[in-house]
């Protein structure tokens, strides 16, 4: 049965200890090693737009803001969402 592994890849590092010590770990250097080998994610690159998004955008409340986004495929419908709410168009 394989030990489980202490989660800390969300963890402050302020907490690294604590959490160390609640699965038993006495060596911290080695677990901190441990965390900067593992792989850094990567977000995919989608086959759905033809460029790279920009960074995301600030804008002050009742301020408008014009989004365009080139696709791929001009049948795709796009959805523009904040929050996970759609951001409906206005006149």
């Amino acid at each position: 049965k394989k030990k489980p592994e202490p989660e800390v890849e969300n963890a402050h590092p302020s907490e690294y200890e604590k959490i160390a010590f609640q699965y038993g770990i006495t060596d911290l250097r080695g677990m901190l090693k441990r965390l900067k080998k593992m792989k850094v994610v990567e977000p995919k690159a989608s086959e759905a737009f033809l460029r790279r998004l920009e960074s995301a955008y600030s804008v002050n409340k009742g301020k408008k803001i014009v989004l365009s986004v080139e696709v791929a495929d001009p049948n795709a419908e796009v959805k523009w969402l904040k929050n996970g709410q759609e951001i409906k168009t206005s006149a």
